[in-house]
């Protein structure tokens, strides 16, 4: 594309320098027309015609040379030359070009009745009429390269456009796939976490978890539940105390979570010891009564507590409420 521009460039300057060259020799066989008329005729005869660029130039050619022939009292074979300057100049509406040159074909025809054609003026406007038909030729060669280029253009400038386009498209078509795949990616994520405290407590703490709420509803009941209620609350008591249990929560909540620890970490440096740990459960989806055994208080205060830490959590910035806040509203139980 950029050769064909350069090559385009190339051959307008190339005709701009030989418009330019002829140019100038038309206009001193006009300033010699009047005081050195046969060093004009000899000027213009010289001329390659059919190497001019442009039709202007070649009707104002046509018209000089017409008129030399007449101030030299020279006979033209045809008047084919002068009409090329007449057809030019009424198609151009140019008044005054246009009746000049029809006020020569009349006084050189006219002549022609009265005087003989030399012979070898006779050759050398035959040799002109052909530079014409030459020159006829090579316009309409340029006309054709210069449409075929436009089109050329035309076509690039459209392909381009359209590649840009796909390549929009394509980049939107890889931004939802890699939207879906996140949102895939989360739905893994959390499958995962639910799959991983399962398996945690798949067997001794799964059976704490439904005791705890077995524990919570028999508390203060009659006598012969109370050997139940004793061991449910030594259960506890011992899950309270391993350290390694809620180390291995965090663990499955941040894997889970999609970093949901470090996040939270991040976002809160300086939360509580109580808040964090319910942060965790509840990203763990424990029951609100299974997170007040744990944590030894009240299910009064764990949903006081929980409206707390949400509050904090809706203050953060967006990157971290959003995920955050997740905990409240995902497989969390009453």
């Amino acid at each position: 594309m950029r050769v064909l521009f350069y090559m385009i460039i190339l051959m307008v300057a190339s005709a701009c320098s030989v418009g330019n060259s002829y140019r100038n020799e038309l206009d001193r066989a006009q300033e010699e027309l009047i005081n050195a008329p046969e060093r004009a005729l000899e000027r213009l005869t010289v001329m390659d015609v059919s190497e001019i660029d442009d039709s202007a130039s070649m009707a104002k050619w046509a018209l000089l040379y017409s008129e030399a022939l007449y101030r030299n009292r020279l006979v033209a074979p045809s008047d084919t030359i002068v009409n090329i300057a007449i057809d030019y100049y009424s198609r151009h509406y140019d008044e005054a070009a246009l009746h000049r040159a029809e006020s020569l074909r009349h006084d050189l025809m006219a002549a022609g009745d009265e005087r003989r054609v030399d012979r070898t003026l006779s050759a050398q406007y035959l040799q002109k009429v052909r530079e014409y038909t030459l020159y006829k030729e090579r316009i309409v060669r340029q006309r054709v390269i210069y449409c075929s280029v436009i089109l050329l253009l035309l076509a690039g400038s459209v392909i381009i456009w359209l590649i840009g386009r796909l390549k929009i498209r394509r980049a939107e078509t890889e931004a939802l796939l890699a939207e879906a795949s996140s949102l895939r990616a989360i739905e893994s994520d959390n499958s995962i976490l639910r799959s991983a405290v399962n398996d945690l407590f798949g067997t001794r703490f799964a059976l704490i978890d439904r005791l705890c709420n077995t524990y919570y509803e028999s508390q203060g009941t009659k006598a012969e539940k109370n050997a139940i209620v004793s061991q449910v609350k030594t259960e506890i008591e011992a899950l309270r105390a391993d350290a390694s249990t809620f180390s291995s929560l965090e663990k499955l909540a941040n894997t889970g979570r999609n970093g949901m620890v470090d996040l939270l970490r991040e976002a809160m440096p300086e939360i509580k010891s109580d808040e964090y740990a319910l942060a965790v459960y509840l990203a763990c989806g424990f029951s609100n009564r299974a997170i007040a055994l744990l944590l030894e208080e009240k299910i009064e205060t764990i949903y006081k507590r929980k409206s707390r830490l949400k509050a904090k959590i809706a203050t953060l910035p967006k990157d971290y409420s959003l995920h955050l806040g997740m905990i409240f509203t995902d497989g969390q139980k009453n």
